[in-house]
């Protein structure tokens, strides 16, 4: 572990009052974007680090996950479905709200605190991602621009472009998502302008660009609530 990696992990301590600890190895979230994982586990938390990473996509990567441990101890917001039972998929639409916030925001806090972001995305899921598009079936390629499914893929979209595309690693996906999913790129290419001028550099950001998204999407009123 690098002096820069310690001392912004000590400084996030301090700031957070959490205990932190990084493990090297897998965790059951194994089929994350990124190749890290934070969980609570009482008073500590904890960053897994997959072992296959080269040491800069390491640190990078527990930079991200340090800045979801700020995330969780200084009250940024959350989306929350509180639909009826029979619109359970906008569960999903929340999660979703949830990564590209939460997730372009860590990025951004870790570029911002000089660790090589592109680099750990450069060496996360991207080519597993791409692979299951290519082998989807056709009947998964069928959009309806009001469901759930799709707006969700819309979110997805959005994401991944507003992180990976800074760093040159977004054409190809791109163009993979304009053979199998028009609809759903179509939209994400128009949120994800919408969302260009919100920083993800606070709380306050934050909240602002998730009611933009909700907003957005057209939901309904109460399907969900920002927290």
């Amino acid at each position: 572990m690098s002096q820069h990696l310690v001392k912004t992990l000590k400084e996030v301590e301090q700031t957070t009052g959490r205990r932190i600890s990084l493990v090297n190895g897998e965790s059951r979230h194994s089929g994350r974007f990124i190749q890290g994982y934070h969980e609570l586990n009482g008073s500590t938390d904890t960053i897994w680090l997959y072992p296959h990473l080269p040491p800069d996509a390491s640190e990078a990567t527990a930079a991200h996950e340090l800045a979801h441990v700020i995330q969780a101890s200084s009250g940024y917001p959350r989306a929350l479905a509180s639909a009826a039972p029979e619109e359970a998929n906008y569960e999903r639409l929340a999660a979703a709200i949830n990564n590209l916030v939460l997730d372009v925001n860590a990025d951004r806090w870790a570029l911002k605190h000089g660790f090589n972001i592109g680099r750990a995305l450069s060496c996360s899921g991207l080519h597993t991602v791409m692979t299951a598009m290519r082998e989807a079936p056709v009947e998964a390629c069928s959009e309806k621009s009001s469901s759930t499914t799709t707006l969700a893929m819309v979110l997805d979209y959005a994401a991944l472009k507003l992180r990976l595309n800074r760093f040159g690693l977004f054409d190809e996906l791109d163009r993979l998502w304009e053979l199998r999913w028009p609809l759903s790129r179509s939209a994400g290419q128009a949120l994800s302008r919408a969302l260009t001028r919100f920083a993800f550099s606070s709380a306050a950001s934050c909240r602002r660009a998730m009611e933009k998204i909700v907003e957005f999407l057209k939901v309904p009123p109460g399907y969900i609530k920002i927290s």
